[in-house]
């Protein structure tokens, strides 16, 4: 019982530290293409972008 609670615990965490790199660099890549939009006005841009980012 013990075994297996401490390898369900190592997968999670294992997991966390795959899963932080891949969020930081998410926000990141969010981010810049806010910042893009904003100095970009036109349209066609902002449509772009928008088809660049995946569904949640």
């Amino acid at each position: 019982m013990y075994s297996k609670n401490l390898e369900s615990f190592s997968i999670i965490f294992l997991f966390c530290i795959f899963l932080l790199p891949l969020t930081k660099g998410y926000i990141l890549v969010v981010s810049t293409q806010q910042f893009m939009r904003k100095k970009t006005t036109t349209t066609a841009n902002n449509r772009e972008i928008g088809k660049n980012l995946p569904s949640i």
